[in-house]
């Protein structure tokens, strides 16, 4: 037998098989709750077992399966909060209310009990639930901080990766160079080593602009801009990382084709995408960086001959702090603020960012942007 009242929106149950005390117990309560009134422990596991539930009135003395072992259960069941059961009892004996605390009671009333006391009771217990569910939330937000904490430090070390990787080739090269002295050849590995550094602060920049892209609070420069030039640009940031992986980035574009964009975000972003195109190029391969015109967009492909991205990742492989793991536990492909960072880009312009798999193996990544004058 189920009885139902409504009221506010916890939920008490009241597990009593006499009708005459289920019946006061739930008129008291359902003024100010939802009341669920069963008549045995077995239609009080069911409940429990169908919905939420927020404190447990339940009887001593229940034919078949007693009070005391419906207690066990209900706090022996995993149900991730605290759920508060009060025994309603007309014994008295301090052995049965150790009994009643060894079954995981939270508190008792004694039958026949006082309307005004059950009230009380049952509402002190209620905010204590409350405050339980506060805590498990704080916990949890304090998690899934920690854990972006963990994800933007890693960001932080790995995107810091690809110009510092930039700088130590250069480094390298000046180191052989210095040797048997080629003054034109030192003065470009300095720039180049200067272009690195630009990188290297641009990394740090990028952070901060994604967070003001988010609340839409980086203006945008529009202006026309030379693709070829943009593209260029974007090469010249991965060329160190591309030196040290004998990893060439081979660009085709038309000298005609202009965009109507802001020539440092976009730069950025192509620069995004090539990084992560050249840092899961195989060794001696070739990364292949297109930009076309069609429908009045720029459209910009960046090709890799590498591992791929699964189809199960991605639907949100563009989200913040997205990372991927290759199939059968390979190496795990990072993207971090990377490719967020290109789809704010983008969609600040108006444009997309999308992911495929290349024909003969490997990924396209394909960025848009308007065309000046489109």
């Amino acid at each position: 037998m189920v009885e139902t009242g409504s009221g506010s929106s916890h939920v008490i149950l009241i597990v009593d098989d006499d009708a005459s005390s289920r019946d006061i117990a739930r008129r008291c309560l359902s003024v100010e709750h939802e009341v669920v009134a069963v008549d045995s422990g077995a239609r009080a596991l069911e409940v429990l077992g169908a919905q939420s539930v927020d404190l447990v009135l339940l009887d001593v003395m229940l034919p078949q399966v007693g009070g005391y072992e419906i207690c066990r259960q209900v706090k022996g069941a995993d149900r991730g909060a605290y759920l508060p059961v009060i025994l309603l009892t007309a014994l008295g004996e301090a052995e049965d209310r150790i009994e009643g605390l060894r079954a995981g009671a939270d508190d008792f009333l004694t039958k026949p009990f006082n309307r005004h006391e059950l009230r009380l009771r049952v509402n002190t217990f209620l905010r204590l639930r409350e405050q339980d569910r506060t805590i498990r939330s704080q916990i949890d937000q304090l998690k899934r901080l920690q854990e972006l904490k963990d994800d933007l430090v890693a960001l932080v070390a790995h995107d810091l990766r690809n110009p510092l990787a930039g700088i130590e080739g250069h480094l390298e090269l000046l180191r052989l160079q210095l040797a048997a002295p080629d003054y034109p050849a030192i003065a470009t590995r300095v720039e180049k080593l200067h272009a690195s550094a630009i990188a290297l602060r641009g990394v740090i920049d990028g952070i901060l602009e994604v967070r003001l892209l988010e609340e839409q609070q980086l203006p945008l420069h529009l202006e026309a801009t030379p693709m070829a030039t943009v593209l260029g640009d974007a090469s010249a940031t991965v060329e160190g990382a591309g030196l040290t992986k004998d990893v060439e980035v081979r660009l085709s574009v038309a000298s005609d084709l202009v965009g109507a964009i802001d020539r440092r975000l976009a730069t950025r972003a192509i620069g995004n995408l090539l990084s992560n195109a050249v840092r899961h190029a195989p060794r001696g391969t070739s990364v292949e960086l297109r930009g076309t015109e069609a429908a009045g967009m720029v459209v910009l492909e960046v090709s890799d001959r590498g591992e791929g991205v699964p189809d199960a990742l991605r639907t949100d492989l563009f989200d913040k702090f997205r990372s991927s793991g290759a199939d059968g536990g390979g190496e795990r492909r990072g993207y971090g603020l990377g490719l967020y960072l290109v789809k704010l880009v983008a969609e600040a312009h108006g444009g997309t960012v999308s992911v495929a798999d290349r024909d003969g193996g490997g990924t396209t990544f394909t960025l848009t942007l308007p065309v000046h004058g489109a």
